[in-house]
Formats: structure tokens, C-alpha cells, sequence
């Protein structure tokens, strides 16, 4: 969207994002990144055709993760995941970062399929030495990569397929038409889809 967030904020998102697609990418991952993907010229997406890319991504089962910095509100905590909280991955990345409190149906990732990791205070952040917020984005980002590996390998076992055989891995966790992150509920997404909502 247009709203960039705190100072310094996007650049650490995006810096966030290149450490989990590096330690993933560690682990055998392949990592789609919206900014990245010039074959579809999605360093172009505007907010409306990316939260299509996230509903697509989701309708084929990949799991769409957007991670997001936040100020300290009162007394309600920075962090927290924000997406349906019974999404296998979700629950698992809430483990690490809790949920926050608000309606996942009310923000646009999450509403398509998605899930929002607030994963790090952008006060505490900004008081930091560069050292220190080093330290701490390795931190984060290696909660999050941990976090979706954790889900994955736990998935795998639990549909008895270790994956060395061969044989197509199928989740035995993710609604079909669904991602670890969620389905897609929007009304406008769904409409145009012809797909029916559902959650988990």
C-alpha cells in the first residue's frame, strides 16, 4: 500500500525479508518475492494486483508471509502475527511472535490468503546501535525461517512422507485451495474467481 510505515521501516522490512530468503534459500527453499519476480513484472504490482498475486499464491497452496515492523501502542505489544489463527503456519509463527489484536479480515494480505508477521518493535529498533539491530534482524529473521521450516518438516512427518522416495509431497495440514497461511475470503477476489470462501 501507500503507507510506508515508521522511518526506516520499509528498508528494514526489506532487509528482514532478504535475511529469511537467504537462510531458507540455505535450506533448499525457494522463495518468491513479488519485487523480484521481473518475469512477471510484479516489481510493477500495483496494491490491487498485489493482493491478487497473494490470493493466487495461496489458491495453489503457497504459503505468502509479508513481514511488517510496529510502534508500541499503549500497552498492547508490537508484535504478533496477524492472519487466521487455526492456518497450521500461523499458529506456529504465533508461538514465536503471538498474535495481534485485530481483525485479520480487516487487512488485505491476510483477507486474500496471507499472513502479516509484525516481527519486531520499530522504537526498540530505532534505539539500537547498527550492531544491535544487526544482532536483532538475525534474530528475527532466524525466528521466521526456523518457524516456517518447523511447520514444513513437522507437515511432512505427519503425512508420512519424508520426501526422499520421491513421491509428491501433499500437506496433510492445508485446506485444498488454501495456503498454510490461509484461504482467500475477500469478497471481490472470491467473486471474480468463482471460488467459494472458507477459513480454517
Amino acid at each position: 500500500g501507500c503507507d510506508t510505515g515508521a522511518p526506516g521501516e520499509r528498508e528494514m522490512n526489506r532487509h528482514l525479508a532478504d535475511r529469511v530468503t537467504a537462510k531458507l534459500a540455505a535450506r533448499g527453499w525457494v522463495v518468491l518475492r513479488p519485487e523480484n519476480n521481473a518475469k512477471e513484472g510484479a516489481h510493477a504490482y500495483t496494491w490491487a494486483q498485489y493482493l491478487e498475486w497473494v490470493g493466487d499464491q495461496s489458491r495453489r497452496g503457497t504459503a505468502v508471509v509479508e513481514i511488517h515492523g510496529q510502534g508500541r501502542i499503549g500497552s498492547v505489544s508490537a508484535l504478533g502475527v496477524i492472519g487466521d489463527a487455526r492456518a497450521p503456519l500461523n499458529a506456529v509463527l504465533g508461538k514465536a511472535f503471538g498474535f495481534f489484536p485485530t481483525e485479520y479480515r480487516l487487512r488485505g494480505v491476510p483477507r486474500h490468503g496471507g499472513a502479516i508477521v509484525e516481527a519486531y518493535d520499530t522504537d526498540q529498533f530505532r534505539k539500537m546501535s547498527p550492531l544491535q539491530r544487526h544482532e536483532a534482524a538475525e534474530a528475527v529473521s532466524a525466528a521466521i525461517a526456523d518457524g516456517i521450516c518447523r511447520w514444513h518438516n513437522r507437515d511432512r512427518a505427519a503425512s508420512g512422507n519424508s520426501g526422499k522416495d520421491g513421491r509428491q509431497w501433499a500437506s496433510s495440514e492445508v485446506l485444498a485451495g488454501c495456503s498454510a497461511t490461509g484461504c482467500p475470503v475477500d469478497e471481490s477476489y472470491v467473486q471474480r474467481n468463482g471460488i467459494r470462501a472458507k477459513t480454517y
